[in-house]
C-alpha cells in the first residue's frame, strides 16, 4: 500500500472526491485473482479471460491448481505434476498442454498469469512424502512433522494443519535437493506460459532457497515477477525475505479500521525493501459481497465499517494512484459464498518487531 503524498492529500478545502473515470495506469500489477473453485474448469477460466482484460487489469493470479491431498484445501498439493481432477478439462488434453493453452490465452487477452508457488509444506500424504521422507521434518518419533502457527494475538492458541507436511530447508542436503526440485518445477510452469509467482508463505522459505529459485526464473525471463506473502512475520523475517530478490511484498491493508497507525507505520517500515500489493480480500476472509449485502439477494447496501467499504470501492475500481491492488474472485461480480473451507488459518499480519501484536479484523 503506498501512503499519499502531501501533494496528494493537500485541497482547497473542499472535500475531496474520487474522479469519475479510472485514473492512469498505474506502474504496478493491476491482479485479478481467479480462484478456481468458485469457476470450475481450465475451459471455464479462459472464459472469464475477456472480462477480467476488459475491468482493467493486466495480471491473473490462480491459486494453486495442482492435485490435491486427502483434505482437498487447494493449499494441500499431492502431485505437482497433475492438475486437480476438479478442474481439469474433459477433452483428453494433457494436463500441462491445458495450463499452456490457458496462459497463451490469456496472453491473447493482454494478462499475464501469476500463479501460487507453495514450497514451504506439502499435502501429508504427498507423493514427495512418499518417494522422499528424508526431506521433511521429523517429530520425535519419526513421524512428518505437521506445520502449525502460534496466534500472534494469543500466544497460548496454537493451530496445527494436520493435513500439511513440513519441509525440511534446516539440513543442507534436504535443502540443496528440494531447491533443485523446485527449481524444475518453476522451470516447467514458465514454460507453460507463467509470468510470475505469489509465494505462499515466503518467510518460511529460506533466502538462499529464494536467491536461486528467483534468479533462475529471471535467468530464463528477467520479467518473470516474484511478490512475497509475509502475512504473520517479523519485520526481520520481511526483511530477510524480501533481499533475497522478490519484486513485491503482500501487505495487511485489508486489516485496517483506517484509524490506528499499524498500517502506515508498515508502510513506511516495507517500503524501503520492497513495493508492496494491497488487495480487499483473500481466500482466507469472509467474502467482501457478502458483508457488503451485494450477493443474491442481498439489498447492495454499503459495509456498516469504513474499512469494508473502502475495500470493495477499491476491488471493484482498483485504479488509485500508485496502489497495487490484487481484485478477490468474484468481487466484480458479488458472489456471496466463501472461496474455499477455512481449512487453512495463519496470523495474517506482519509483526513489525518481536511481540507486537496486531488486530485481528
Amino acid at each position: 500500500m503506498n501512503a499519499p503524498t502531501k501533494a496528494a492529500a493537500a485541497t482547497t478545502g473542499a472535500e475531496a472526491v474520487l474522479p469519475a473515470s479510472p485514473a492512469p495506469r498505474a506502474a504496478g500489477p493491476r491482479i485479478y485473482n481467479l480462484f478456481p473453485l468458485l469457476v470450475g474448469r481450465v475451459s471455464d477460466w479462459a472464459a472469464e479471460l475477456p472480462r477480467i482484460a476488459a475491468l482493467g487489469f493486466d495480471w491473473i493470479y490462480l491459486n494453486p491448481f495442482h492435485q490435491t491431498g486427502g483434505s482437498r484445501s487447494l493449499y494441500a498439493v499431492a502431485d505437482p505434476e497433475r492438475l486437480d481432477e476438479r478442474f481439469r478439462d474433459q477433452d483428453g488434453t494433457p494436463d500441462d498442454a491445458q495450463i499452456g493453452r490457458f496462459c497463451a490465452a490469456a496472453q491473447a487477452a493482454g494478462l499475464s498469469v501469476m500463479t501460487d508457488l507453495v514450497i514451504n509444506h506439502t499435502a501429508d500424504n504427498a507423493r514427495l512424502a512418499v518417494e522422499r521422507p528424508d526431506l521433511f521434518m521429523k517429530e520425535p518419533d519419526g513421524s512428518i512433522m505437521h506445520p502449525g502457527a502460534v496466534d500472534p494475538d494469543d500466544p497460548t492458541i496454537r493451530t496445527v494443519w494436520g493435513d500439511l507436511a513440513e519441509l525440511d530447508y534446516h539440513t543442507p542436503a534436504a535443502r540443496d535437493e528440494l531447491t533443485r526440485i523446485w527449481g524444475a518445477y518453476v522451470a516447467r510452469l514458465q514454460a507453460l506460459g507463467v509470468a510470475g509467482f505469489r509465494c505462499d508463505a515466503a518467510y518460511k522459505v529460506p533466502p538462499e532457497t529464494w536467491r536461486v529459485l528467483i534468479g533462475e526464473a529471471k535467468g530464463r525471463d528477467p520479467a518473470c515477477l516474484f511478490a512475497a506473502e509475509t502475512l504473520g512475520c517479523t519485520f526481520e523475517e520481511a526483511r530477510a525475505t524480501a533481499g533475497a530478490g522478490f519484486d513485491y511484498l503482500f501487505n495487511s491493508f485489508a486489516w485496517w479500521d483506517l484509524q490506528k497507525p499499524w498500517a502506515l507505520e508498515q508502510y513506511e517500515r516495507l517500503r524501503v525493501l520492497a513495493p508492496s500489493i494491497a488487495f480487499p480480500e483473500n481466500h482466507d476472509m469472509k467474502r467482501l459481497a457478502a458483508e457488503a449485502g451485494g450477493g443474491p439477494g442481498g439489498g447492495g447496501a454499503a459495509p456498516a465499517h469504513p474499512l469494508r467499504a473502502g475495500r470493495l470501492l477499491l476491488g471493484r475500481r482498483a485504479d488509485a494512484d500508485r496502489l497495487r491492488v490484487g481484485l478477490p474472485p468474484g468481487a466484480a461480480r458479488g458472489r456471496d459464498h466463501p472461496a474455499r473451507p477455512r481449512d487453512r488459518h495463519r496470523p495474517r499480519h506482519l509483526r513489525l518487531d518481536p511481540g507486537d501484536q496486531r488486530p485481528a479484523g
